[in-house]
């Protein structure tokens, strides 16, 4: 496997690696333009050390000045994970927020048997004015068989703010 397909692989591969023309990527083997991270890493560098413009730099290194502010924005923010780009879309359902989940489980494991979709929608509705589809309930069900949501919520006044539900089991962190 060769340095592209990992890059590929990982999801840093630099589709447009010919729109890069900074001499650092033309002039020296170190600087891989078909490196996405490094790519960007060095184009903020650019800007931040060197005192580029914007402007110029993102033409330097083939891409928008949008895009400059965006990559700056998350390396702010999450250092060089960052430099990565993000899933694109909704991370889960709009309406399902965290009192919601915890309520459609809660009504789901005091009786399967009675609480389906279709009934579960309807308890949805009428408890906080919300319409879902009983798929977006199906879906929250399976997600929570596989552990996987992690949301905060309120006790007796206390803030919970992150727990991972797992079936039956609720672990803190």
């Amino acid at each position: 496997m060769d340095k592209a397909d990992v890059l590929r692989k990982m999801g840093c591969l630099n589709r447009y690696a010919e729109r890069v023309r900074s001499p650092l990527f033309k002039d020296h083997d170190f600087f891989d333009p078909y490196d996405k991270l490094q790519v960007r890493y060095e184009m903020l560098r650019a800007v931040k050390v060197d005192g580029m413009s914007i402007t110029r730099v993102a033409e330097e290194f083939g891409y928008s000045r949008e895009t400059y502010y965006t990559v700056e924005g998350n390396f702010r923010l999450e250092g060089t994970i960052g430099l990565m780009d993000t899933q694109q879309g909704r991370r889960q359902p709009e309406k399902l927020v965290d009192e919601v989940v915890a309520f459609i489980l809660s009504e789901r494991q005091k009786d399967p048997r009675n609480n389906s979709g279709k009934v579960l929608v309807e308890k949805v509705r009428d408890r906080f004015k919300i319409d879902l589809h009983r798929r977006t309930i199906y879906k929250a069900l399976k997600k929570w068989s596989r552990g996987k949501w992690i949301f905060s919520f309120e006790i007796k006044g206390v803030n919970i703010r992150r727990v991972s539900v797992t079936p039956g089991i609720f672990l803190l962190f």
